[in-house]
């Protein structure tokens, strides 16, 4: 038992001790390079995303990828809550988007609309679009 006790410590002191490689590579500093110095033009800046006007917005209460599950959707919403809805293909998305016909002048009248939309069941998911009619 001394013996066993006696080669595992001899084992140990032997792993834990450093080997002149290892105590050389530490102590040549010199040769590190630090990466602090940031040259000025690859500084950024960014700048706060200022809020767009836009000229009315609307409620998107859903979105499908085929007009059948949009047209399925819009009748039920049209029983539902008893408003106008419109089906309406977005290029940006690809999606067929189910919003609300009505549209608002301030974003505070969608938001009391969304929030009473956000108390009944199955639009939960509703969001504000904000719309910029494009001029020519």
């Amino acid at each position: 038992m001394k013996q066993l006790l006696f080669f595992l410590i001899i084992i140990l002191v032997a792993a834990c001790s450093s080997s002149e490689k290892t105590t050389n590579r530490i102590e040549d500093d010199s040769k590190s390079y630090v990466f602090d110095d940031v040259p000025p033009e690859d500084i950024f800046t960014l700048e706060t995303p200022t809020e767009t006007s836009a000229n009315f917005y609307v409620i998107q209460i859903a979105a499908f990828s085929t007009r059948e599950r949009a047209e399925l959707f819009a009748e039920k919403s049209r029983r539902d809550l008893n408003r106008g809805i419109a089906i309406i293909f977005n290029d940006d998305v690809n999606l067929f988007v189910v919003r609300l016909e009505e549209k608002f002048n301030s974003k505070i009248e969608a938001e009391r609309v969304r929030a009473n939309l956000w108390q009944m069941e199955g639009y939960n998911d509703a969001w504000i679009i904000p719309i910029k009619q494009k001029t020519e």
